[in-house]
Formats: C-alpha cells, structure tokens, sequence
C-alpha cells in the first residue's frame, strides 16, 4: 500500500490499534508514556520517524519501508 503522508500512517496504526484490541491507555503504558502524550502524538500532522517506531515497537508490528520509481 502507498501511504502519501504520516497522516495516513497514523490512521494505520489506529486500524492495527482496533485489529489488536489495544486502547491507547494500554499503549501508553508499553511505551511508559501518558495516554495523552499518546493521544496527541497519533493525532500530528508529521510525527518523526523515531515516535512512529516507538508506537510501531509497543504494538510489536514492523514498518517495512519500500523506495520505487514513479
């Protein structure tokens, strides 16, 4: 799947969230952070690389990250 903006990458993780029956009140607490810091961080306009494989590591999924030509 091509994803066009980290926008689409959060919406993402959100559907793994519900596929994993995980709240974010659980992933706050696999990531040892505060489920408002969760919160906003899945509501960014450009989250960074390294907060999405911090959320991508507590749901124990892989980003797996493709370059192709147009």
């Amino acid at each position: 799947m091509i994803y066009n903006n980290s926008q689409d990458l959060l919406l993402k993780i959100r559907k793994i969230m519900l596929e994993k029956n995980i709240s974010i009140k659980e992933l706050a607490i696999k990531m040892n952070k505060t489920p408002s810091s969760v919160s906003s961080s899945l509501k960014q306009t450009n989250i960074s690389y390294n907060a999405f494989k911090e959320i991508c590591d507590a749901l124990n999924v892989v980003c797996d990250i493709n370059f192709s030509n147009k």
